[in-house]
């Protein structure tokens, strides 16, 4: 067996929904710049060996033109994947779910948003990069898993 082969394959990814809504009111000063408020949901489901970890991902919220913001985004995305000879009771396992699989769709929800918000002429919004570990550490009490 390699020892480099990793546990956890990733399989195939799907948008299960993308939702827009542009506020057609939305006045920005000049030189105003935008904070953009991103909130993500985490769930997981498992069949054996494969699993479907469900991210979604908010960009400001549904009272976005009472808010003054520029626009609603809610994307929801599907990743598959496979740990062989997983263990319910191992830890590691479970970090590896928690984890491993959000930094592997993450690269692939930043570009999805990034070239969706450039189509629907209010961007590109670009996504900083994130430590996945980090942010885990920091939002734990908020995050459903």
């Amino acid at each position: 067996m390699n020892k480099n082969k990793s546990v956890l394959e990733f399989d195939s990814y799907y948008i299960d929904e993308f939702v827009f809504k542009k506020n057609e009111n939305f006045t920005k000063d000049k030189n105003q710049k935008i904070d953009v408020d991103l909130n993500f949901e985490f769930d997981t489901e498992r069949n054996q060996d494969n699993f479907k970890r469900i991210v979604t991902c908010y960009i400001f919220d549904e009272n976005y033109v009472e808010n003054n913001k520029p626009f609603y985004l809610k994307l929801k995305i599907n990743g598959i994947f496979f740990l062989a000879d997983y263990d319910e009771n191992n830890r590691k396992h479970k970090e590896i779910i928690k984890k491993n699989t959000l930094a592997i769709l993450f690269p692939y929800i930043r570009s999805i948003i990034s070239h969706m918000t450039l189509e629907m002429q209010v961007g590109p919004v670009q996504m900083p990069p994130m430590n996945i570990n980090h942010f885990f550490d920091e939002e734990k009490r908020t995050i459903k898993y």
